[in-house]
Order: structure tokens, then C-alpha cells, then sequence
């Protein structure tokens, strides 16, 4: 679906604990024990080393074949990696 953005995108809290569910199975994130204030109860997820591996390489710029040029990888998927290493740190 190149080319189109979703708008008023909504879940259900169901749906995302599946996801976060799928994506421990997968061995992809893991429960952050980052040191954080007393009163902060939130659950927080940081990548696992193969998930930041498999990340790494979804989004490395790839060289087509043909031609030997460069394709970046979306606006959408940088601001994922960024946002994954900004949890990271």
C-alpha cells in the first residue's frame, strides 16, 4: 500500500497487547529494566539484540540490483528507528 497514510488510526487495548505478545514470541522485544521514577507504573518494551538486528536490516538502504542506486527507507520507518533508539538510550 505505498503512497497512502492512515488518519484517525484507532485500537482496541486488546490489539495491542497481541501485538506486544506476536512480538516477544518472535524473540523481537523484551521488558525494559531501565531506572525510572517511583511513580512511574507504565510497562516499557525495548528491542531485543535480534530485534534490533532484524531492524537494522529492514531498514538498511538497499542497492537495487538493477542499477546499483540506492533506495531510502520511508519517513514512517525512520521515524520508528528513531523513536526505538530514543527507548533504547
Amino acid at each position: 500500500m505505498k503512497g497512502f497514510e492512515l488518519h484517525a488510526f484507532t485500537y482496541r487495548d486488546a490489539e495491542l497487547a497481541t501485538c506486544v505478545v506476536q512480538f516477544r514470541a518472535l524473540g523481537l522485544i523484551r521488558v525494559s529494566v531501565k531506572q525510572r521514577s517511583v511513580k512511574d507504573t507504565n510497562t516499557y518494551w525495548r528491542l531485543t539484540p535480534y530485534g534490533d538486528h532484524l531492524m537494522t536490516q529492514l531498514l538498511a538502504i538497499k542497492r537495487s540490483s538493477a542499477l546499483g542506486a540506492s533506495q531510502q527507507p520511508s519517513a514512517e520507518s525512520v521515524r520508528i528507528a528513531d523513536a526505538v533508539t530514543a527507548e533504547q538510550s
